[in-house]
């Protein structure tokens, strides 16, 4: 069904709310949000949290085991926790959108949908929270570009290589609107749209501006200073010239290791694309070969499997 207006009082917002209980640890919380609220696989949550998921499984289980345990009662929030649960809510409709996002199919745009549909009852709810503005702003600025994700053969497309002029403008202007209001207040939701924002504002990859979106990401890793966030600072700073692409390859190599598998892959599907502008043929080969090492998603393995013909024939 089209994507319409969720009335604020949602079914679904109120089981989020219940879940997220300041009782649980937070990752907890998010993750059991996913799994029985949103009903998202315990794969599919480890993915998007960048876990392995075996880990993810135990998680769950002794987050079960810890409300049996302690004896925990989900009850409805009043007022003063629903402002202490937003939080986490927000967080809970962003990691939804991102695991539909992420792998596209049929499924998964029932994920997105239902992510649109919850942000926009969270505007209605809080129509004053800058965040809430701002991961709606978010949500619609991505979600505008989601028709050139994949080619008419189901191969993934590259944002450099994607047709912008199928990219939906009404809701990339709606997308706007809600940055402009959300950006003053510097949140993590609010810098991540203004970067889909100027991302979506280029009209084309080479008018990307770089050195804004640089920015962005420094400001974004003050406020959320995650790995997943200096990832793309570093992606975003490759972009502005030879020293910033060189200095991108040892960075990249220094951050690996750090945190999980899947985050891991990430930064060598990273350095390879790096390695490769470098003109480096046999490093770039090299990380694709570790960004490959454990990927499930078959349009990803496909898409790596072209970037290594294609490196192999210019090694030649």
């Amino acid at each position: 069904p089209e994507e319409g207006a969720a009335p604020a009082d949602d079914d679904r917002l109120g089981l989020l709310f219940l879940v997220c209980t300041p009782d649980l640890a937070s990752e907890t919380r998010l993750a059991l949000a996913l799994r029985f609220v949103c009903g998202v696989s315990t794969e599919a949550i480890a993915e998007v949290l960048l876990v392995e998921h075996f880990a993810m499984s135990a998680r769950l289980t002794r987050a079960k085991q810890q409300i049996q345990r302690a004896g925990i009662r989900f009850s409805t929030p009043d007022d003063r926790e629903l402002d202490a649960r937003l939080g986490d809510v927000l967080s809970t409709v962003y990691l939804l959108y991102t695991t539909g996002y992420s792998v596209p199919s049929a499924s998964s745009l029932h994920l997105t949908l239902t992510a649109l549909e919850l942000a926009r009852a969270l505007r209605q709810l809080r129509p004053d929270d800058l965040e809430t503005a701002g991961l709606l702003s978010l949500l619609l600025l991505t979600d505008a570009r989601s028709a050139t994700r994949l080619s008419a053969g189901g191969e993934l497309v590259t944002l450099e290589d994607a047709d912008r002029r199928h990219w939906d403008q009404s809701r990339i202007q709606e997308g706007f609107d809600l940055a402009v209001i959300a950006l003053p207040g510097g949140g993590c939701f609010a810098l991540q749209a203004g970067i889909a924002g100027l991302h979506s504002s280029a009209a084309t990859w080479e008018q990307t501006d770089w050195a804004a979106i640089s920015t962005l990401y420094h400001g974004l890793s003050r406020v959320w200073p995650a790995p997943v966030v200096t990832l793309g600072g570093i992606i975003a700073r490759s972009h502005l010239g030879p020293s910033e692409l060189d200095r991108a390859a040892v960075e990249l190599r220094r951050i690996g290791g750090q945190a999980s598998a899947e985050l891991d892959r990430r930064i060598f599907a990273a350095l390879a694309d790096v390695e490769e502008r470098r003109g480096a043929w046999g490093s770039a080969l090299e990380a694709l070969a570790a960004a490959s090492l454990g990927e499930q998603n078959e349009a990803v393995l496909r898409y790596y499997a072209r970037a290594a013909n294609r490196l192999q024939q210019r090694a030649r």
